[in-house]
């Protein structure tokens, strides 16, 4: 059949076009198929017949046919202008993305008359849609104009500019972090993030000082994306915020920079604050390659602060020999906790520990034989915890 349809065979055109009006799911899609490959205008007349007469995802599939053979054809752009306004969600969702990926200038004015539509998310759609198409100065006021009314909008309209290096989009950045709206907020806050420029560091800084406890938040996380010495300056500087949460998110921040002076200010907030200050800090520890942060560990499994300890001991999976031999001390303490015991032979089974004949004998009662275990690293707490 593929041959007869490329010789312009009517017979071959007739049983293609029957089969993809009343075949098989699958029998359609191939019979399009076939249509698109010939290369015979009378096949492609026919496609475009059946996009115009079905519906679904028939339509959808010789709309994305047309569009690879042949995507400057006008009567492809004005079927595609007609499912972009058919009130069907997801066939108008299709035809914004096909009509940003062809790129016309037909595609790029409906696309702009789409960005004010009643449907926000068809307009937010259009608007991420014509971001494929490159950033152009009507296209730039058309999109700014459309930011105003809709939110959806806005926040797409943020996101290219900003990725475009207009100082458009840095103004919409403030705008949303000086705004009631959390979310948007936060979006201008990770998008900002990914810029690394002046400008985008001075915004995250003021993100920092947001009233809601969520952009703070973000903000906080960002500082590790690219850190340099304002960045940990900065968050040593937030450890020491009114707001334990804060607080805590700041260290657990620290502890990706890597930095010397992040890690010491990681292994200085283990020894002293409010549990859950320590507790964040630990997390940190977990990450450092420092033998710093494995003696550490080592020490705080014995901490007065039940939680503290525990978390210490689920967190040692990269510890060195000193990890070990705590993690033993446990186990044959008499005096120790029963479930610091069993964090405890629950993370020397996870690591893999060589253990003496006594030693071995408590921990398999604790923990099991050691074959069920995956080896050093597993992380092998029972009860609910996941390294």
């Amino acid at each position: 059949l593929p041959r007869l349809l490329k010789t312009g065979n009517p017979d071959a055109l007739k049983m293609a076009v029957d089969l993809a009006h009343k075949g098989s799911r699958n029998e359609r899609y191939e019979a399009m198929r076939m249509l698109a490959d010939s290369g015979v205008p009378k096949a492609f007349d026919s496609l475009v017949d059946i996009a115009g007469k079905s519906r679904g995802q028939t339509r959808v599939n010789a709309l994305d046919m047309l569009a690879q053979v042949r995507p400057g054809d006008p009567s492809l752009s004005q079927l595609l202008s007609d499912s972009l306004f058919s009130g069907r969600r997801d066939e108008a969702s299709y035809a914004a993305n096909v009509l940003g990926r062809i790129g016309t200038e037909d595609a790029r004015q409906a696309l702009i008359a789409a960005l004010t539509d009643k449907d926000k998310e068809l307009a937010a759609t259009a608007a991420g849609a014509l971001g494929q198409m490159g950033m152009n100065d009507q296209v730039k006021t058309a999109l700014l104009s459309a930011a105003r009314d809709n939110p959806q909008v806005k926040l797409n309209v943020m996101n290219q500019l900003i990725q475009a290096g207009a100082p458009e989009g840095m103004r919409l950045a403030e705008e949303m972090l000086t705004s009631k709206d959390a979310a948007g907020a936060n979006s201008a806050v990770w998008a900002l993030a990914q810029q690394g420029t002046p400008e985008a560091k001075r915004l995250i800084e003021r993100a920092l000082t947001s009233q809601d406890k969520s952009v703070r938040m973000a903000a906080i996380s960002t500082l590790a994306t690219n850190p340099d010495d304002q960045s940990t300056d900065t968050l040593l500087r937030l450890t020491r915020d009114s707001d334990s949460q804060v607080r805590a998110a700041a260290l657990q921040t620290l502890g990706q920079i890597g930095s010397d002076k992040a890690q010491t200010a990681i292994i200085d907030a283990t020894r002293s604050g409010k549990p859950e200050e320590r507790i964040a800090a630990i997390s940190g520890l977990a990450n450092m390659d420092d033998p710093r942060a494995s003696q550490q560990l080592a020490t705080l499994m014995r901490d007065s602060d039940p939680q503290v300890a525990q978390t210490a001991i689920h967190s040692s999976y990269n510890g060195g020999p000193e990890v070990d031999q705590a993690l033993t001390q446990i186990v044959t303490d008499a005096n120790a906790k029963p479930e610091l015991k069993q964090a405890a032979a629950n993370q020397l089974r996870g690591r893999g520990t060589d253990l003496d004949e006594a030693t071995e004998k408590v921990v398999t009662t604790l923990a099991g034989p050691p074959n069920i275990y995956g080896g050093y690293g597993y992380g092998g707490f029972r009860g609910g915890y996941h390294e």
